[in-house]
């Protein structure tokens, strides 16, 4: 017979409960097929060659593929943060400007405000 007794687990009050919620709230699982988090798909976003520009990618970056796709939407809204955050930072040279996602991705978004 096992004399442990069953414990509550810990309250937290104060600074640990504020550092546990942030905690928390950075590590939003987006996929739960493949147990992927917000912060695993923005770690594999880096301004460049190699960044990825689609979902599909972005699974291919972290060593798995998409099962259901439900995800697709909330990675594809990652990569459009992370890239609209990374663009007034990020400066082609001549030599990267063809194959930059970062540029390729401006390029091939809608412009705001022109009437068709």
């Amino acid at each position: 017979m096992n004399d442990r007794k069953a414990s509550s687990p810990p309250v937290l009050t104060g600074r640990h409960f504020r550092q546990a919620r942030q905690v928390a709230i950075t590590r939003m699982i987006v996929c739960s097929c493949n147990v992927l988090s917000d912060g695993q798909v923005r770690a594999c976003l880096q301004p460049g060659p190699g960044c990825p520009r689609t979902p599909a990618q972005v699974y291919g970056c972290l060593g798995c593929s998409p099962k259901c796709g439900r995800c697709a939407r909330t990675i594809r809204s990652i990569l459009r943060k992370a890239m609209d955050e990374a663009a007034p930072a990020h400066a082609c040279s001549t030599a990267c400007e063809a194959s930059c996602s970062l540029g390729s991705f401006q390029t091939t978004r809608e412009p705001e405000g022109v009437a068709a």
